[in-house]
Parts: structure tokens; C-alpha cells; sequence
């Protein structure tokens, strides 16, 4: 059979605003682009504050951003022996990158948050709002660089919803790249029919990962006895066991699909241990990501 799992484009875009959490989404993108033989694209969304920052008695606000972004992406280069390019851009933020990955096809996005220090709520939701205008998946990191193993530990959260399937398709395109090692992680329904969707979903991932011969290291059900969120039993069971990457499916309308909701999403993707997060939109996951197609499984 064909490699489904090849991307399509193996163009990873990084959001860069000149910031050192931007630096380190840098280095986990050089990671991943040196593993699959990618290219990188820096963005950068010019705004007032980068005017402000940028401005020059010599050339255009914009024109200085292009070329610090351009001096940025040729020391990558030269560094790493990695195609990178700049792009330097006004727009806004949560819709032009978005729609540059659009048209390019990008196969991964790339983009550095604060995490729990300063305002967490705000980036929290900033970070779900740029991930919620994405045509593919989007790795968010704090300010840790990356293993030099990569994504070698992959926890993938699963709940009730059909839309919790798709990650097993995103952990094997991942695997094809570090050959990972998957824990799942359940959430608990006392509720017995969810109960068994949550099973279903568990067997389903399983069986696809089994399938590419990819290694379930562990399966795991959050413990109704302690009280404590199926987030933070997630996070926790992520740092005891050294996991490199958090997968979730996000949702435009419900932020992160199934139990983890509202500030929750907001706590995975700013975890105190600085865990890279891969999210995923799931109807878009069904066009791009990979070049896979997932439509027809339910």
C-alpha cells in the first residue's frame, strides 16, 4: 500500500514574533524539519508593536522586521543546514497564518506561548484561537527545547467522542518520524453507555496503532477516586512518565473536545512542566495533516 502517512508539503511554518519562546518553537521545529526532511517558514505577523519595536530612520518599520526575520532565517540555515525562509506580514494574527498555511498546503505550524507565567487565561485562549484558524496541526511549546530523542513519548487523552479517533492517525504520521511510544490516557463516565464509548474509542486507537507496528506503551484510566480533573490526572501521568508530546483534537465551537473543557484546555496547553502540545482541528484534520484522509470512519 502507499504511504498514507507521508505529508503532502513538508512545510513546517513557525510563528515568530522575536521572543524567546518563539526561539524555542524555532528549535523544536528544526527538530521535526531534520528528522522528515522538511523546510521551515518563519511568520511573523507584523502589528503596531512591532512597528514600534522595528522602527528605523532608514528604511520602513516593515521593511527592518523583513530583513531582521531574513538575518534570523539564514543563521537557522547556515546553523542547521535547514531551507528556512522569512515572511514578514500584516494581518492579523489569528486569521493571516492560518491562511498562509492554507495556501501553502503547510503540514505542521509551529508557535511558542508564555505558558503559566503572566496572564495564563489570555494565552491560553490565544493559543486556542490561532489553533482554531489552522488548516493543520499545530504545536504549541513554551520555553523548553526540545529531546534530542524528539517526540519519542506521546500521550494521547482519549474520551467518548468519535473525534478522539483521529489521533491514532496523527501518532502514527509522528511515528513514522521518531518511532514513538503511545501511553493512552481515559477519562472516567459513570455514565454506562459513555463508558462504553470510551472502551470503543481505547480499542479503536489501540488496534490502528498495532496495526503500523507502533508500541502502545501503556493504556491508563483516569482514577475516580481521587479528586482531581481528567486534566490534571492527564498532566500528572504525563511528568511521572517523561512524556514529550500532549495530542489533543480541539473544536472551533467547544475548545478541547470531551472532558477537557473551558479552563482545562487552557491548563493542558500551559502545564506547568513546559509539555509540548499537539493540537488538532478535527474537521480540517480530515483534508490536511499528513496528506491523510479520514473521512468514512465513524
Amino acid at each position: 500500500m502507499s504511504n498514507i502517512f507521508e505529508p503532502k508539503n513538508n512545510l513546517i511554518l513557525v510563528a515568530y514574533d522575536f521572543t524567546k519562546e518563539a526561539e524555542c518553537a524555532l528549535n523544536h521545529a528544526c527538530n521535526i524539519a531534520q528528522e522528515s526532511k522538511s523546510t521551515i517558514e518563519l511568520i511573523h505577523i507584523i502589528t503596531k508593536e512591532s512597528k514600534e519595536k522595528f522602527k528605523s530612520s532608514s528604511v520602513s518599520a516593515e521593511r527592518n522586521i523583513q530583513l531582521e526575520l531574513e538575518k534570523i532565517a539564514t543563521a537557522n540555515q547556515e546553523a542547521s543546514n535547514i531551507a528556512t525562509v522569512a515572511n514578514a506580514t500584516e494581518g492579523d494574527v489569528f486569521t493571516t497564518i492560518g491562511k498562509i498555511a492554507e495556501q501553502k498546503n503547510a503540514w505542521y505550524l509551529v508557535f511558542g506561548t508564555h505558558g503559566v507565567k503572566g496572564m495564563q487565561h489570555v494565552l491560553g485562549a490565544f493559543a486556542l484561537k490561532l489553533v482554531s484558524s489552522s488548516p493543520c496541526p499545530v504545536f504549541i511549546v513554551q520555553d523548553k527545547n526540545i529531546e534530542n530523542h524528539g517526540y519519542k513519548n506521546i500521550l494521547l487523552p482519549i474520551d467518548r467522542t468519535k473525534e478522539s479517533k483521529q489521533k491514532a492517525y496523527q501518532a502514527i504520521a509522528l511515528s513514522k518520524i521518531y518511532g514513538c511510544k503511545i501511553h493512552l490516557f481515559a477519562t472516567y463516565e459513570k455514565d454506562e453507555y459513555f463508558s462504553i464509548s470510551v472502551k470503543a474509542n481505547m480499542l479503536f486507537v489501540k488496534s490502528k496503532l498495532e496495526e503500523h507496528n507502533i508500541e502502545v506503551a501503556s493504556e491508563n484510566y483516569q482514577d475516580p477516586s481521587i479528586k482531581d480533573s481528567f486534566s490534571n490526572q492527564s498532566l500528572k501521568f504525563a511528568e511521572l512518565n517523561k512524556i514529550d508530546l500532549i495530542l489533543i483534537m480541539t473544536s472551533e465551537d467547544k475548545g478541547i473536545i470531551g472532558a477537557i473543557v473551558g479552563a482545562e484546555d487552557v491548563k493542558i496547553i500551559n502545564n506547568e512542566a513546559s509539555i509540548p502540545v499537539m493540537c488538532i482541528n478535527p474537521v480540517n484534520a480530515m483534508i490536511m495533516g499528513s496528506g491523510i484522509s479520514f473521512g468514512g470512519f465513524s
